[in-house]
């Protein structure tokens, strides 16, 4: 992995080439072993999300699809995918309230914020830095900041940036999990979405 840093008061960026091969595996994302529906029983520790049961997603529950696809979750919240699909719609409302308000720990005084940063040339996502609120803005690129991690904000930037998305949710691996090639197994999504301390209001 191309990391520089990981602290999470220090910046640190992911190049948008080195995540190919991990995703061309499905490792990050855990697609493999994922793909069987769970028995019941196992499932009801936590919330009992809806299975997608069409498209490309056909199997998973929209946590798996925002740490494995964000943009195309974005994409369909927009287009109304979701609408008239009883359950499905009221998780989806809720997974896309907390995916545009991760909260970023605060570890002192001063208060931190989510830097993205836009390349100058091709207007897309690369890269995203946990900064103090005091530092001056990035040099050289087009940036903004928020005081939250937002998931939605690679398709803000650029529409269908499939590769900006995977760059995202690397960095967000990196500072939540501590590590970039974290595994997120269909447990481990639903664990993260239902912790309420992992979000802003």
């Amino acid at each position: 992995m191309c990391l520089a840093g990981t602290k999470r008061n220090t910046s640190w960026n992911v190049s948008r080439t080195c995540l190919a091969s991990e995703f061309k595996s499905g490792a990050m994302d855990g697609e493999q072993g994922d793909k069987r529906s769970r028995p019941r029983q196992e499932r009801s520790r936590l919330m009992a999300y809806t299975e997608i049961t069409f498209g490309k997603h056909e199997g998973k529950i929209l946590p798996q699809v925002l740490f494995s696809d964000p943009d195309y979750f974005f994409w369909a919240f927009e287009k109304g995918v979701f609408k008239d699909k009883g359950s499905l719609a009221e998780e989806a409302s809720e997974i896309h309230h907390k995916a545009t308000r991760i909260r970023i720990p605060q570890d002192g005084a001063e208060e931190l914020l989510a830097e993205y940063i836009i390349h100058p040339g091709t207007r897309k996502f690369v890269g995203m830095n946990i900064v103090p609120s005091s530092r001056t803005g990035h040099a050289g690129s087009p940036a903004f900041r928020r005081a939250v991690i937002d998931l939605s904000a690679v398709r803000q930037i650029a529409k269908y940036d499939k590769c900006g998305g995977r760059l995202l949710l690397t960095q967000v691996k990196q500072y939540v999990f501590s590590d970039p090639k974290q595994r997120m197994t269909r447990e481990r999504c639903e664990q993260f979405f239902e912790d309420a301390g992992n979000f802003v209001p």
